[in-house]
């Protein structure tokens, strides 16, 4: 991918020196690089995982690569629920008194990637406050999107979010039933985070959603011949390099440099301003979304 050779994360990121970040799903893929580059730069990054063996297998391999300045926690973090991100939240809270970014994960069911991202988001919102009122603040809320949110069932033209059974869609009869849930939740959790920006609209705090690009996550897993992991390489790239628009989004400094052109931003690798999809940008449709999964946290006492 030739967008990749014009973004050096060792250059193009700030300093992030006495930086605190939690990255959610940070022990393999797009999570794991996104911890390794940000803190190659300085920061304590908590690796969040809701397995303990695989995190702190994911922080050993982090020192034998090698992370310089910065340093990488394993934090128990499962977000299977809305309630169980409360929790983590709740936890995080009690381990740190400032959190200057919150990177949000990959997943492709609607409870973990919409619900509990959202109630990870808000029950860290009071930290994330608390830090962006400090001097010459730069708090930001990455979550991981993707392109999906324009295909498929996110661009139905007459998707709703009235009730909660419209997020329980029934896409076993799509063609492709995984990737039709997928792309909804994509839609879902960017019209939420759309939303989220406006009521941060008197903060500094700045959310950005972004597209990691066409990731390779299989093909080490597959036994692909020689031939057939080149031709591959012409059409994907490796979750280190489906990191840097996270990292971008994260810590470049021509987000701190104008921050007001990011607010809410969608972006295409690497930090490329994209117009969202068309059912992204109805305004009646960010607010249906929100307000229905507010009601619903509040249904589960949270």
């Amino acid at each position: 991918m030739l967008w990749s050779r014009s973004f050096d994360p060792s250059k193009d990121l700030l300093d992030l020196t006495g930086k605190v970040i939690l990255v959610t799903g940070g022990n393999h893929g797009i999570g794991y690089s996104t911890v390794k580059h940000l803190a190659r730069k300085g920061a304590k990054v908590y690796l969040g995982a809701r397995n303990e063996e695989k995190g702190k297998a994911a922080i050993a391999h982090l020192d034998e690569e090698g992370i310089g300045p910065g340093n990488a926690i394993y934090f128990p973090c499962d977000i299977s629920t809305p309630l169980q991100a409360k929790q983590a939240a709740e936890d995080f809270m009690s381990r740190e008194d400032r959190l200057d970014v919150l990177g949000a994960p990959i997943d492709q069911m609607m409870m973990v990637n919409h619900f509990s991202t959202l109630q990870l988001t808000l029950s860290l919102l009071p930290l994330l406050k608390k830090t962006s009122e400090e001097l010459d603040p730069d708090v930001r809320i990455v979550t991981v999107n993707s392109t999906g949110h324009r295909l498929s069932r996110g661009a139905d033209p007459n998707i709703q979010f009235k009730t909660f059974e419209d997020f329980n869609k029934d896409f076993s009869k799509d063609n492709f039933p995984s990737f039709s849930q997928y792309c909804f939740s994509k839609l879902a959790i960017l019209l939420a985070m759309t939303v989220l920006q406006k009521k941060l609209a008197t903060t500094s705090i700045t959310v950005i959603s972004v597209h990691p690009g066409t990731v390779d996550t299989m093909s080490d897993r597959l036994s692909f011949s020689r031939i057939a992991r080149f031709l591959v390489g012409f059409f994907l790239v490796s979750p280190d390099v489906g990191a840097y628009n996270s990292a971008f989004a994260a810590a470049s400094p021509l987000i701190k440099a104008d921050p007001k052109k990011y607010k809410g931003a969608y972006l295409n690798p690497v930090g490329v301003l994209k117009e969202p999809g068309a059912n992204a940008r109805r305004e009646d449709l960010q607010e249906e979304c929100y307000e229905t999964t507010e009601k619903y946290l509040a249904s589960l006492g949270l």
